[in-house]
């Protein structure tokens, strides 16, 4: 089993590489909001993940003062590093229907045994685990913050940079939340408060 230590050194690792790779996407800034906007026919987006990363390492280079943001990539718990932040990243598209209007933290879906194991449980049962999992998701980005921190002996802060995309025009509206965060609302004054900008982006696709 790989200890914390290591899965630290690795995250650093890729940091170290990704820190000194070329952007992916360019942002120009825009003077109008992705959301809320009218879009009846707003299309989906593949590689929805990858973009939201690229967008966000952009953001946080050339707007967020930390020029030195790189991903990290693979299954690591957090998305982005940098000298000063850990950073966790959500992206949603304007496809969302009203009740995915938001930003979560999300883990797999259950397969193979567990998924026989929940099949086997009831209701409340269900309900707990399902609460014990989410914490869970939480627990392991705080474990590598904690782990990063001691291995680095600087401290580097938990934050959360999420945005709305406009697929067909690829423009995207940019918010940033200091800490991790299980759900932020679209709608909510949390969202308003943390927004940071409306961005026109061009991107190399995934990499």
């Amino acid at each position: 089993m790989t200890s914390r230590s290591e899965i630290a050194i690795k995250a650093l690792y890729r940091w170290s590489v990704a820190a000194a790779a070329p952007l992916n996407a360019t942002l120009e800034p825009i003077c109008h909001r992705v959301w809320p906007r009218a879009h009846s026919h707003a299309p989906a987006m593949t590689d929805l993940c990858f973009f939201g990363e690229d967008v966000a390492t952009a953001f946080l280079r050339e707007h967020g003062h930390a020029p030195d943001a790189g991903r990290l990539g693979g299954v690591l718990p957090i998305d982005i590093l940098s000298s000063q932040y850990a950073v966790e990243v959500k992206a949603g598209t304007l496809s969302n229907s009203p009740n995915a209007q938001h930003w979560r933290l999300t883990f797999s879906a259950a397969r193979g045994s567990e998924q026989v194991q929940i099949d086997q449980m009831t209701a409340e049962g269900r309900r707990l685990y399902w609460a014990s999992k989410k914490a869970r998701i939480l627990s392991r980005k705080e474990a590598l913050l904690e782990d990063l921190c001691l291995v680095t002996k600087r401290e580097i802060l938990p934050a959360t940079v999420t945005m709305i995309v406009d697929a067909a025009r690829m423009d995207v509206d940019v918010f940033w939340f200091d800490g991790f965060h299980h759900r932020i609302g679209w709608s909510s004054r949390q969202a308003e408060a943390g927004f940071r900008g409306s961005f026109h982006v061009t991107w190399a696709g995934r990499k």
